[in-house]
C-alpha cells in the first residue's frame, strides 16, 4: 500500500485502524492492531508536540494576536467589524530637543 503525498501517514493509519476494527472478531486481543494503534498514538503525539514547539517559539505576542484572530473568526460580526472600523493612527513620538540647553 504505498502512500500517496496528499495521504499524511496519520490519515492513513487512521483509515487502516478503522478498516481493520470493523472486520476483527475481537480487536482487543490482535497484536496487529495493538501495533497499529500505537504508531498512530506516537504519530498523534509527534504531531501534538511540533504545534507545541511552534506555539512556544512565537513567543507571548504572537500568541495574543492569535487568540484575536480565533476570537474574531468564531464571531463573524466581530469580524466585519473590525474590518470596516478606521484603523487608528500611533500618537507622534516627539523628536525634539528641550529648547532651554
Amino acid at each position: 500500500m504505498a502512500k500517496t503525498a496528499r495521504q499524511d501517514d496519520e490519515t492513513r493509519l487512521t483509515a487502516r485502524l478503522r478498516e481493520r476494527t470493523a472486520t476483527k472478531d475481537a480487536p482487543e486481543t490482535d497484536p496487529a492492531l495493538r501495533s497499529l494503534r500505537k504508531r498512530l498514538k506516537r504519530i498523534q503525539r509527534k504531531r501534538r508536540r511540533l504545534e507545541l514547539r511552534k506555539r512556544h517559539a512565537m513567543g507571548k505576542k504572537a500568541k495574543a494576536e492569535t487568540k484575536a484572530e480565533t476570537k474574531a473568526e468564531a464571531k463573524p460580526e466581530a469580524k466585519k467589524a473590525a474590518d470596516e472600523a478606521p484603523e487608528a493612527k500611533p500618537p507622534k513620538a516627539k523628536t525634539e530637543a528641550p529648547a532651554d540647553v
